[in-house]
């Protein structure tokens, strides 16, 4: 396999810079990043396209492009399914959170639990987890295309780590939340572009869409129907659909990126509209990118050879599609680094929407309270200071990830649902129920946080692995194994090592391959083995309905509190009618922005949210 050459290079290179120039030009034009408020929340003024893409790439990054390929190669298509549970999660957002959201005018989303729990530990609960789940995900997102990377040039993986944390704390740390936004953009056309670019030559190098779709079908790769209720089955319909709705709602609802970037647009109707528009935005990536993972089994299916097998420095389905691109643009200099740069594209937006998010936590939640009479250059410097602690943290955890190993979308999903289902059952819990209390809301969230990391690591330590449906490997037969590099003994390794990451072996559904027996020894789940061999799927739809569960129980238990003591302003819209009536002095939150006597909706909304604020000081005060 052959390394880039000097055009790669210089293509990737520049695309890179592009990132950082515009991080630089927003720390010289405008306010310049001098206050908080321009920093960390754009001055509330930007466009509806600025916001939608960012939103999109914020969260679909190197992650999907490796992982949707390595999954298709191994496993089949059925987890292109998580799509239509995502559309979903969009969906929602769109209908019932962005109207929520809008006239409390947060910056960081756990000044709502605050405000409705009238507690500083539920918020500090719930920042704890939106922190760790963004670091988590910040390091998963920069050690997928790093293995990609190391795959096609051999360069080690540990520098490729180091210059992507770099490059976006660079440009985030100077350019705020304007360069955040328009770095996303040009970064999404670059990802759009490396990828066509991709699909265009391995059409073409495969045969036809035809061929592709027969070869995938042949290989037993098309099944999306499969309609196993077990919880230990990896992928099934109901997981993939169900459970990554209920993981992704917890990520587009209650993530501090996606409220940052809701608080930035002009209105709550633009606000809405980049929600929505995540949706085609979605498709528009994933649907070549599942082709791609088609082609690429198709294209090493007709070799007759799996790389897996035949080659020593590919020991992963993560680095599948960086070797296809590498083989056939081996005369086409520049597309490998075009390919490499849409890899880090999608990593330089997740990391710089993290890491200026974690910013306005901090800031936010921690320290303006104690701090809020420094003056705004001080402030500014404070949460730059705070990008970068939280680049190197994101860095620290990309390492980590080195030693764990594994499918990318496996490690980030079961971190991403381990943290974003407690958190969004926070938030539900407080918009759903009014009679729920700050005790009951901490014990809930706690609660469902602690199993499903206890699960994770479970699973982890002891290796239990969920069941994968077997499907057929791809053929070895035209691999050329050499006397130098593989011996009788290597390939009888590849292949125990390739069926069993495939299921093949596994001779029951309540079963896997323990590592200590022999293959195709059978192994039945007991006690604790099923809690561990429950698919990462299910982790966001446990962790939202435990923690509703364990927090209703709790509040009740502990005294719950009464609905007239809990302002309807922090109760979910066109939900609140059941506790409130119709008699609610609430303004209809699907009125226009224009009302009250030219007065902008959410300018309306704040003044109503203050004169409460201030009755409810008054009566604290009295009493």
């Amino acid at each position: 396999m052959g390394g880039l050459v000097a055009a790669d290079y210089i293509v990737f290179g520049v695309l890179m810079f592009m990132s950082a120039a515009i991080g630089i030009f927003y720390s010289l034009v405008g306010g310049r990043q001098k206050t908080t408020k321009e920093y960390l929340l754009a001055n509330r003024q930007m466009g509806l396209v600025p916001i939608a893409l960012s939103l999109l790439v914020s969260f679909q990054s190197a992650i999907m492009i490796l992982g949707y390929t390595a999954e298709i190669y191994l496993h089949g298509v059925i987890f292109w399914m998580t799509n239509v549970g995502v559309a979903i999660a969009i969906f929602l957002t769109g209908l019932a959170i962005v109207p929520f959201y809008r006239p409390l005018n947060l910056t960081s989303s756990f000044e709502y639990l605050e405000r409705r729990f009238q507690s500083k530990a539920v918020s500090r609960v719930g920042s704890f987890m939106g922190l760790l789940g963004g670091i988590l995900y910040m390091g998963t997102a920069t050690y997928a295309p790093s293995t990609a990377v190391e795959a096609v040039t051999g360069f080690p993986l540990w520098m490729s780590i180091l210059i992507a944390s770099l490059v976006s704390t660079f440009y985030t740390s100077i350019g705020g939340m304007k360069a955040v936004l328009w770095t996303d953009v040009f970064q999404f056309l670059v990802m759009e572009a490396g990828i066509f670019a991709v699909l265009g030559k391995g059409l073409s190098v495969a045969g036809g869409i035809e061929n592709v779709w027969n070869t995938v079908y042949d290989g037993g790769r098309m099944e999306v129907l499969i309609l196993d209720p077990n919880p230990t089955t990896r992928h099934t319909f109901w997981g993939v659909v169900i459970g990554s709705a209920f993981t992704w709602f917890g990520v587009y609802a209650t993530n501090q990126a996606s409220i940052q970037r809701i608080s930035t647009a002009k209105s709550k109707t633009q606000a809405r509209w980049a929600v929505f528009l995540n949706i085609p935005g979605l498709l528009s990536l994933s649907i070549p990118v599942c082709l791609l993972g088609m082609i690429v089994y198709t294209y090493y299916t007709q070799l007759a050879c799996d790389p897996m097998q035949s080659q020593e420095n590919i020991n992963s389905g993560n680095q599948m599609l960086s070797l296809f691109v590498s083989e056939i643009f081996e005369s086409n200099p520049g597309v490998s680094g075009l390919f490499l740069a849409t890899l880090f594209s999608g990593a330089l937006s997740s990391n710089s929407s993290t890491m200026n998010g974690s910013a306005a936590i901090i800031w936010e939640d921690y320290f303006k309270p104690h701090f809020s009479h420094w003056p705004d250059w001080k402030q500014t410097l404070f949460t730059k200071t705070v990008v970068v602690i939280v680049g190197v943290l994101g860095m620290l955890v990309a390492f980590l990830c080195m030693t764990v190993g594994g499918p990318v979308t496996q490690i980030s999903l079961s971190f991403g649902g381990a943290t974003a289902g407690p958190l969004a059952g926070l938030f539900l819990l407080g918009g759903l129920f009014p009679w729920a209390n700050w005790i009951g809301a901490c014990v809930g969230a706690l609660s469902s946080f602690g199993l499903l990391f206890w699960i994770s690591i479970g699973a982890y330590v002891t290796k239990i692995k969920s069941y994968n449906p077997p499907v057929e490997p791809v053929p070895i037969s035209g691999c050329h194994f050499t006397a130098e590099n593989v011996t009788f003994d290597n390939v009888t390794s590849y292949m125990t090592s390739y069926m069993t990451s495939t299921g093949a072996l596994e001779t029951t559904s309540m079963g896997y391959l323990n590592g200590t027996e022999s293959p195709g020894a059978e192994y039945t789940l007991t006690g604790l083995e099923y809690l561990y061999a429950i698919s990462y799927m299910w982790y966001g739809c446990i962790g939202i309905l435990l923690t509703l569960l364990v927090g209703m129980i709790v509040s009740l238990i502990t005294g719950p509190t009464h609905p007239s003591d809990v302002d309807e302003l922090y109760i979910l819209p066109g939900y609140r009618r059941l506790f409130y009536g119709k008699s609610s002095k609430m303004l209809d939150f699907e009125k226009s922005d224009e009302i009250c006597a030219g007065k902008k909706y959410e300018d309306v909304m704040l003044e109503t949210f203050i004169e409460r604020d201030s009755q409810d000081k008054s009566r604290k005060d009295s009493g």
